[in-house]
């Protein structure tokens, strides 16, 4: 039941956003300064819940800040000193993509819907710029997702899989990981996803009906990091219910570490996802 209540919240955003792509989409796109262009490729970051919102400038492209501080220090470092990749635009969800704080989506049991608005918002942001770019304009798309904004991301590449239009997806501290599923890094690898446990979906108000899918979606490369006790991704017992695993991700002196039960590396968390996520991009440039 909660299933289907939560599909059909997701239709009925769906279906709303979509009556916006014709009035704002490309309006939204200029705002970017695509000015007409097709570009190869488009990186839509999802923030996490009750991120704070500041405009930042990522190659020759302008965000409206809705990304988050955590994928914009991500995608600054990216962006910076790398002319190869600065015409791919980050494009992100807006404001149509409600990411409620964690004391709202408890209190509500309002999770589930604002990970549906999030996910219409990640396709009325992609048609948009699809749009302004003419006919024909179909950019291989990256999707970057930080805690309820890696919910976001994984459900949008399902939605957008008939199109085979979503290269990558990078998330961060996801709420719905399966252990040691592919592309899953970090030292709570072997960790569960808290919205793999179907009392505190139901306690949240999201479901758990196909969670396996965005696993099975063919031709896309994966690259998850979640950290040790982290409760979201790493959830159990021994869980740091402070969330203070939570909140470290791309500290400048987090170290990355390949998997559970493994040594750090030499490198740090945000020089590993920086060289991944221009993979990524330089990988869907090229498809």
């Amino acid at each position: 039941m909660v299933g289907k209540r939560w599909g059909a919240a997701l239709a009925a955003v769906v279906v709303a956003a979509s009556g916006l792509i014709a009035t704002s989409g490309s309006a939204g796109a200029d705002v970017l300064g695509l000015g007409g262009s097709c570009p190869a490729a488009v990186v839509i970051p999802a923030r996490g819940s009750g991120d704070p919102v500041a405009s930042q400038q990522y190659g020759n492209s302008r965000s409206d800040g809705y990304e988050g501080p955590l994928l914009s220090t991500l995608l600054a470092a990216t962006y910076r000193d790398d002319p190869s990749i600065a015409s791919i635009p980050v494009v992100t969800t807006g404001p149509g993509y409600r990411a409620v704080s964690v004391p709202e989506g408890t209190a509500n049991r309002s999770f589930g819907i604002s990970i549906a608005s999030g996910v219409a918002a990640v396709i009325a942001r992609y048609d948009a710029v699809s749009a302004a770019g003419g006919f024909g304009c179909r950019p291989k798309a990256v999707l970057v997702g930080y805690s309820q904004g890696a919910a976001v991301v994984r459900a949008a590449a399902i939605a957008l899989a008939p199109r085979r239009v979503v290269s990558a997806v990078m998330l961060f501290g996801d709420p719905r990981q399966r252990p040691s599923a592919p592309g899953v890094v970090g030292a709570g690898s072997t960790g569960s996803g808290v919205w793999r446990d179907e009392g505190v979906a139901l306690a949240s108000g999201v479901s758990t009906v196909g969670i396996e899918t965005y696993y099975q979606l063919p031709g896309l490369q994966r690259w998850a990091l979640c950290h040790d006790r982290d409760p979201l991704c790493d959830f159990g017992p021994d869980a740091d219910f402070a969330g203070d695993p939570h909140k470290t991700y791309l500290q400048p002196d987090q170290l990355f570490v390949p998997a559970a039960g493994q040594a750090p590396t030499s490198q740090t968390e945000l020089q590993v996802a920086v060289a991944t996520l221009r993979g990524f991009i330089a990988g869907a440039t090229r498809r």
